[in-house]
C-alpha cells in the first residue's frame, strides 16, 4: 500500500513538473522558454525522496519538452532534472536540512541544471552543424542559454522558500516530508 501512496504522490508530482514547465516564457534569443517547473523538480526530490522524486522531476519535465515540441530535449531533459531531485532530496534527507539552508542547496541544484543543459546544447550544435564549426562556436552558442537558465534557477529557488515553509504548515504532509526517504 506504501508503495502505491508513493507512485500516486509521484505522479502528481510529475504533472506539477510539467504543468510548471509547460506555463513559460520564451526567451527569444535562444529558441528556449524560461518557466516555474523547476521549483516542482527541486520540491519532488525534498518531498519524495531521491528515487521517486527524480522519476517524477525526470518524466515531468521531459513530458513537457515533448509537448512543447523540444523533442530533441527530452532525453538530456530527463536526466538533468532526474539529477537535480536526486541531488536535492538525497541532501535534504541525509542531511536533515533546515529551512535555512535550502538557499544553498537549491542553488547548488539548479548549477546542476545550468551545466547540464551547456553541456548539452554545445554537443547539440556540434553534433548538428552542417558545417565544421569548432568547439569554440559551439561553447558561444551554449553560452548563450546559461544566463536564462540561471535566471529560471533564482525563480525556482525563491519559490522553494514558498513551498517547503508552506507544505511543512499542513500536518499530513510535514508528517510525508519529515520521515525516511
Amino acid at each position: 500500500m506504501k508503495q502505491t501512496k508513493q507512485l500516486v504522490i509521484a505522479a502528481l508530482f510529475a504533472a506539477l513538473c510539467c504543468i510548471g514547465t509547460m506555463i513559460h516564457v520564451p526567451t527569444g534569443i535562444t529558441s528556449g522558454y524560461v518557466h516555474l517547473g523547476d521549483a516542482f523538480v527541486l520540491f519532488s526530490g525534498i518531498f519524495l525522496g531521491p528515487f521517486y522524486g527524480g522519476m517524477a522531476a525526470g518524466i515531468g519535465s521531459a513530458m513537457a519538452d515533448l509537448v512543447n515540441g523540444y523533442a530533441i530535449y527530452v532525453p538530456a531533459t530527463f536526466v538533468i532534472k532526474s539529477l537535480c531531485a536526486i541531488v536535492c532530496g538525497g541532501l535534504f534527507h541525509r542531511h536533515k536540512v533546515k529551512k535555512y539552508v535550502l538557499i544553498p542547496l537549491g542553488i547548488f541544484c539548479e548549477l546542476i541544471m545550468v551545466g547540464g543543459y551547456f553541456l548539452f546544447e554545445t554537443g547539440l550544435v556540434v553534433a548538428t552543424s552542417q558545417r565544421a564549426t569548432g568547439i569554440r562556436t559551439a561553447v558561444t552558442s551554449a553560452a548563450l542559454g546559461i544566463p536564462f537558465n540561471l535566471l529560471q534557477g533564482a525563480f525556482a529557488v525563491i519559490l522553494l522558500l514558498v513551498l517547503v515553509p508552506l507544505f511543512m504548515k499542513i500536518p499530513d504532509l510535514k508528517r510525508l516530508l519529515l520521515e525516511e526517504k
